[in-house]
């Protein structure tokens, strides 16, 4: 019985803080995804079979596989996964938001282009 889990890792997410704190106390929301707060929807991949999870608590989801936690912490999000008995290919975590109109998603064709793109 083999058991999975990734309690030791560090899941590396580029977050962006959600919250701004002006001189005067007051907070001043930004309209971006706040990624250090438990995910809304998860997934495990196992042969080549994606199976939703169920989230059972606050923090918790489960299905007939494998069980996924995400305590929060002050230091971020910790990620934990059990499996015992399955091989998981891929866990995925989906954080449901948008981002402003007027937001430019650059991909790898501005990283390759070497600043030459007008």
């Amino acid at each position: 019985m083999s058991r999975m889990t990734l309690s030791s890792w560090r899941l590396s997410v580029c977050c962006v803080l959600c919250v701004v704190v002006v001189a005067v106390g007051q907070e001043i929301p930004l309209p971006y995804i706040n990624l250090k707060r438990s995910p809304d929807t998860a997934w495990t991949v196992s042969g080549g079979i994606t199976n939703a999870l169920v989230e059972v608590s606050p923090h918790m989801w489960s299905n007939a596989v494998a069980r996924v936690e995400t305590p929060a912490t002050p230091a971020g999000l910790p990620v934990r996964v059990r499996a015992p008995g399955v091989a998981l290919e891929t866990v995925i975590l989906r954080w449901i938001g948008g981002m402003p109109e007027s937001t430019k998603l650059l991909g790898d064709t501005w990283e390759r282009s070497y600043g030459d793109l007008a």
